[in-house]
């Protein structure tokens, strides 16, 4: 096991797992830690400290660390990606992507999986996602200027359609 202290996220993820009356082993497992670093936590009992405001904007469409927790609760308890999907409200091909993308059912870390993501995110808005730079200006002829090239019957890109 790691020899690293657990994680704020981890530690409250060892306590619900705890509550739901997991064992132990099945904790450790879980988070991936040994047996005695999950024992002390459990003894220790409620005395979480409150959970530190995510550092970065998110989208509320990313997942949030509630949510992988329920992925690994699921996915501990054998539940499939659609009834894990369908808990916590997100579409199927979220969830496995999200489980593929961080070692699939068997070695899925909910911890790892939020670091990650939170270095997958970018920093800021793009300078692309601004309204005023997807602004194109429209041709004398009404057609916007953006979009793909039309085709012409031959095969080959044309700005203008074909004439026959």
């Amino acid at each position: 096991m790691p020899g690293r202290h657990l994680s704020v996220q981890e530690r409250t993820l060892v306590r619900r797992l705890a509550r739901e009356g997991h064992s132990i082993n099945r904790i450790a497992k879980v988070v991936g830690h040994a047996r005695a670093s999950v024992k002390s936590v459990v003894i220790a009992g409620d005395e979480a400290p409150p959970e530190p405001a995510p550092r970065y904007r998110r989208c509320s469409g990313r997942l949030r660390q509630a949510d992988r927790d329920e992925i690994v609760v699921g996915l501990a308890r054998g539940d499939t990606l659609t009834a894990i999907a369908r808990h916590i409200g997100r579409a199927v091909s979220t969830v496995s992507r999200e489980v593929r993308r961080n070692g699939g059912r068997g070695a899925y870390r909910p911890a790892m999986a939020q670091e990650r993501a939170r270095r997958r995110a970018p920093d800021g808005p793009s300078p692309t996602s601004s309204p005023a730079r997807r602004w194109r200006p429209r041709s004398p002829s009404g057609s916007s200027s953006c979009g793909p090239p039309r085709r012409s019957p031959g095969g080959c890109a044309s700005p203008t359609p074909a004439i026959r």
